[in-house]
């Protein structure tokens, strides 16, 4: 009854709308077009796929290696022709064809080279597939850390406690018989679980505005195949999350972000009771959970990946970190912010 009262305050204080605004951000977000900077061609690694998609066999192998060694060799000749040509030993025509070839081969090689870095990927892990994985990789690099959450995450979880204090209310409550215990665990669990729930929506907003735009046709050639259930391994250097479809391998990372958001919107929590200012919780929260983030490139052992892995959130997590040692971690992190929560509330 207490939670559910929680509930309604939130929306009286049309806090909804802050959720509503998140989502239409999260959708225009997903039609803007991301210019991304790959190692290859994307048109031209579309039209190799046309021919190659499907399962990786030898003889596919042995195409793109004798593509990339004629490009190799085309490219290398290019300064023996024009020498040629300048000494009168080749004709123009002749010199014509060659630069067209070599045109191409140096359009080409960049893409070619990629494929073959896949072939090399596939030999090591005994099978692969060839699809379009392009849409795939930059679905994935776009949900990572996401301001559009931090700042829903922040603003309502700061209103869950800073309601109280604004209003001067705080001493009241604490004579009643549910305003101490009670009450403190109602509010961190609607905090708890609103953070928890806006990612999932978010997230699934984003994934279902992906399928709509037909980002899941598979290989170009071939829309019968539904590539959210190839498996994971077959994204470059993946191997490490065998057994997991691409979709599944989606949520299963949400669900870890969604549990990560719930225990920052605790942190949130405790910082509230800590300052008794909205202003103060919003500064302190957003410099402590964007930090970490921010920070995470200058400290790649798995300490720092596991110890603020909740205020990273969006990082693609490395194969070796374990998903349930990640789990333990959140619910420490989760005790311990409740616990001084708690502690404080009832000091008023």
């Amino acid at each position: 009854m207490i939670i559910l009262y929680e509930f309604r305050k939130l929306l009286k204080r049309r806090l909804y709308l802050v959720l509503i605004l998140a989502l239409a951000i999260q959708a225009a977000l997903s039609f803007i077009p991301h210019s991304a900077e790959y190692d290859y061609s994307d048109e031209i690694y579309k039209g190799f796929l046309t021919e190659l998609g499907g399962e990786y066999t030898p003889e596919k192998r042995e195409f793109i290696t004798e593509k990339y060694e004629k490009s190799e060799e085309i490219i290398s000749a290019h300064e023996d022709f024009l020498a040629l040509y300048k000494r009168n030993e080749i004709t123009l025509e002749e010199l014509d064809a060659h630069n067209l070839d070599y045109n191409r081969a140096l359009a080409e090689h960049s893409t070619v080279l990629y494929l073959l870095r896949k072939c090399e990927y596939f030999d090591a892990l005994g099978y692969g597939f060839f699809f379009y994985d392009t849409p795939w990789n930059d679905l994935f690099a776009n949900s990572e850390y996401s301001y559009v959450i931090l700042f829903s995450v922040i603003c309502i979880s700061s209103a869950v406690f800073g309601t109280e204090y604004q209003s001067g209310t705080v001493p009241m409550l604490l004579t009643s018989g549910n305003g101490r215990g009670r009450l403190c665990a109602a509010k961190l669990f609607t905090a708890a679980a609103m953070s928890f729930v806006i990612p999932l929506l978010l997230y699934s907003l984003q994934y279902g505005l992906f399928l709509a735009c037909g980002a899941d046709n598979g290989t170009p050639g071939n829309t019968n195949i539904c590539a959210a259930s190839i498996g994971m391994e077959n994204l470059l250097y993946c191997d490490g999350f065998k057994g997991l479809s691409l979709q599944q391998y989606f949520f299963s990372d949400v669900l870890l972000k969604a549990l990560s958001w719930s225990v920052a919107a605790l942190f949130v929590c405790m910082v509230s009771v800590l300052t008794k200012s909205t202003i103060f919780t919003l500064f302190i929260s957003f410099i402590a959970l964007f930090c970490p983030y921010f920070l995470a490139d200058f400290f790649t052992a798995p300490w720092y990946e596991y110890l603020f892995l909740s205020n990273r959130f969006g990082r693609m997590y490395s194969p070796d970190s374990s998903p349930l040692g990640i789990i333990l971690i959140c619910i420490i992190k989760s005790i311990a912010y409740s616990l001084i929560t708690l502690r404080r509330w009832k000091k008023g």
